[in-house]
């Protein structure tokens, strides 16, 4: 019996070690890698509640942020009679080094469990890529051998190697002035052959050529058939919008596909590897002339509309105000229109949202949307709203104007500010004043009250309830000494309000708002708050299981910020105060939705 009690505390001994403890693993595929071509990181992550990875800044690394391959399985373990769930996450980043020599792969972390684990450091070692290497094409078959006569009877040349899997990097245009778009392609051309099969084997995240100096949209994709040197094609096209920043010579960089070829031949399948690269792309970068006042950093062809909500309104009872700007320049470098002055009418409230044109894939309509209060009764008009931007094509500033609009101001209903066809407009009672009670002095002699037990009571209860709240208070006070994280967490909204405040006095607004923010953020998670970008902030607000509008909201004000950096034009003083209001509200209803979190 005794041997049998041994047996079975051994086995529950070997039940619980068998438990996986919350880890993080980075492996790569070799430590000596060639500088210029990707290669994988890989990170695999173990634990209940698994978040996605942190990725840090690394100088001499280039790290695709968004994983191209991720990976989730389960293991379920019963101890005690208790079922432990334990998940494993695999990522797969890509990352290219930009020079040679020993380079360090930091620490990535990965909250688990509602803590932060990180992996051990990587020594990687870059080294000058091998050149291509190179393969004499066999012949395909059913075409003459090399050394035979250039083309056939048909007029169809003997098809080598070369001809197989072609790339081609073009631009429509090699002279453009600052912010103008640019329209880059980059082609994969894939012969169509009985018997030929095509492998791409590079990198399973697809990078476009880098374009420093360019402010570039997300790469759209399409395939098709063509023709070349009489030979049949599929083309598979990445097309790319590209707003130069800054004037000056810029480059696009080179691009480099990788692949394998093979092919039925008369004695067995002969194969080729690919490693082909496009020459890299000169752009040359006008500066744009002396703006005119109103210029907000459009460069296009634009056309420019407004309209209201209503043309008969109350007084008090607002209207919206639609100001539609579309063409096909670069949306995020489009800032407000000013608006005339209206003496009466209060403006305020001022949105904006990119909707795509439907009329074609390079066009869009960038919304401004205005709120109007009207406190004068009578007839109005908003004067025409004028928009200037500069036209590459005529190379000067044009003006576009909107027409006119007449809005009748009607007297307020009695008793209500907003009618039933206003909705969205805020209603005021008009017998509100009974809710406020007047102060009357009353004479009379002050006396206690006989038979009352709430000053005893009073007496006998204050010294436990004082020292109780004052253990309370030195026990915070001394886990705000000696727990760093617990005094991060508490300390993060305070301090994000005061960053906040020095967003309009600081010489960079811009930057400020996004590093107060992010490190709101950081200290609210406790988490490093170094390379974190808006897609970083977005994973880790889902990995708390944070998806609501205050989240997404905080995310577009991070993008607004990063997109602020490559835009023509800087954001207009409207747009940061709007802005910074939205990040201050976004605070708040973070910090309560963290703390129900931590609670729960």
């Amino acid at each position: 019996m005794a041997r049998g009690m041994s047996i079975a505390i051994l086995a529950a001994l070997l039940m619980i070690g068998a438990v996986a403890q919350p880890s993080v693993r980075v492996v790569v595929d070799s430590t000596t890698v060639a500088t210029g071509e990707p290669f994988a990181v890989r990170v695999t992550a173990s634990g209940e509640r698994v978040s996605r990875p942190v990725i840090p800044h690394v100088e001499d690394l280039v790290i695709n942020r968004t994983p191209s391959g991720t990976s989730q399985s389960m293991q379920i373990q019963f101890i005690n009679g208790r079922a432990v769930t334990n998940q494993v996450h695999e990522w797969v980043y890509y990352a290219t080094a930009k020079r040679e020599g020993a380079i360090t792969l930091p620490p990535i972390s990965v909250r688990i469990d509602g803590k932060d684990y990180f992996s051990e450091e990587i020594q990687l070692t870059a080294q000058e890529p091998a050149p291509p290497q190179v393969v004499t094409p066999p012949p395909a078959p059913g075409r003459p051998q090399r050394g035979a006569a250039p083309s056939t009877p048909d007029g169809q040349k003997e098809i080598t190697w070369d001809d197989v899997v072609l790339v081609e990097c073009t631009v429509d245009k090699r002279r453009a002035y600052q912010g103008e778009p640019i329209q880059l392609t980059l082609s994969i051309w894939e012969l169509q052959y009985w018997g030929l099969t095509i492998r791409y084997t590079g990198p399973r995240s697809f990078d476009m050529p880098k374009s420093e100096g360019f402010y570039a949209l997300p790469p759209e994709q399409r395939r098709r058939v063509a023709s070349r040197n009489r030979f049949d094609y599929e083309v598979q096209e990445f097309t790319q919008r590209l707003y130069p920043m800054r004037a000056g010579m810029l480059d696009i960089s080179t691009w480099s596909w990788q692949g394998m070829a093979t092919v039925m031949a008369q004695f067995g399948p002969k194969t080729h590897s690919y490693r082909l690269t496009t020459q890299p792309v000169t752009i040359e970068v006008l500066p744009l002339p002396a703006s005119p006042p109103g210029f907000t950093g459009a460069v296009g062809r634009f056309r420019v509309q407004a309209q209201v909500s209503a043309r008969d309104t109350e007084q008090g009872v607002p209207v919206e105000l639609l100001l539609r700007v579309s063409g096909e320049g670069n949306p995020d470098a489009i800032g407000a229109p000013q608006l005339p002055a209206l003496s009466w009418a209060h403006v305020s409230g001022q949105l904006s949202q990119v909707e795509p044109d439907p009329a074609g894939a390079a066009g869009f309509t960038k919304v401004f949307r205005y709120t109007l209060s009207p406190h004068e009764i009578g007839e109005h008009a908003i004067p025409p709203i004028p928009f200037c931007y500069f036209d590459p094509a005529s190379e000067r500033y044009r003006t576009e104007e909107t027409r006119p609009i007449a809005l009748r101001v009607a007297p307020p209903r009695e008793g209500v500010y907003a009618s039933a066809d206003h909705p969205a407009a805020p209603q005021y009672r008009a017998d509100i004043e009974e809710d406020i009670w007047s102060v009357k002095p009353v004479a009379g002699r002050l006396r206690i009250r006989g038979g009352s037990v709430a000053l005893p009571t009073t007496v006998v209860v204050s010294p436990p309830l004082l020292w109780g709240g004052f253990f309370l208070f030195m026990r915070r006070r001394r886990r705000l000494l000696t727990d760093p994280e617990y005094a991060r967490k508490y300390y993060a909204r305070s301090r994000g309000h005061k960053r906040l405040a020095r967003v309009a006095a600081s010489p960079e607004p811009v930057e400020e708002l996004y590093r107060a923010l992010i490190e709101f953020l950081a200290d609210a998670c406790n988490v490093n708050a170094a390379g974190l970008t808006s897609e970083d902030v977005r994973g880790l607000l889902e990995g708390r299981g944070l998806r609501d509008e205050a989240a997404e909201n905080l995310v577009k004000i991070l993008r607004a910020c990063e997109r602020d950096r490559y835009a023509a034009a800087k954001l207009s003083p409207a747009e940061m105060d709007a802005l910074t209001r939205a990040a201050v509200s976004c605070v708040d209803r973070l910090e309560e939705a963290l703390l129900k979190g931590r609670a729960s």
